[in-house]
């Protein structure tokens, strides 16, 4: 769920629910769907609603995320730890993470600008 989350409600500068848009459905999709295909690969299985789960997780959230405090208080997130992480597991099993990668490199675009 985080790495859903954090990332997006970071770079829209939006509360944890309003990434619940429609117009945000195939990132929501996209992402989630790299974490489940290394997530597999390193031996987790996961529930087949698990896209469903996690929205309505969210939907509950209507705070800002940690990220998003992180970035507006000039700190360093945890970008690494989630994302990141994602993006060095995919390249351990040869799986491609473009998604993950792209909010990577925005997240850390935005902890460098903020300074």
């Amino acid at each position: 769920m985080n790495c859903v989350l954090n990332p997006l409600t970071t770079i829209l500068q939006v509360r944890n629910n309003e990434i619940l848009l429609d117009s945000l459905k195939e990132i929501r999709h996209e992402i989630i769907r790299e974490c489940v295909a290394v997530g597999e690969r390193e031996g987790t299985h996961f529930e087949q609603n698990l896209e469903k789960c996690v929205e309505r997780k969210i939907a509950r959230y209507t705070n800002h995320s940690s990220m998003y405090q992180d970035i507006m208080k000039q700190r360093k997130t945890e970008i690494d730890f989630l994302n990141g992480k994602i993006v060095e597991l995919g390249r351990k099993h040869n799986v491609p993470t473009p998604v993950n990668e792209a909010l990577v490199g925005l997240i850390k675009y935005l902890e460098t600008s903020r300074k």
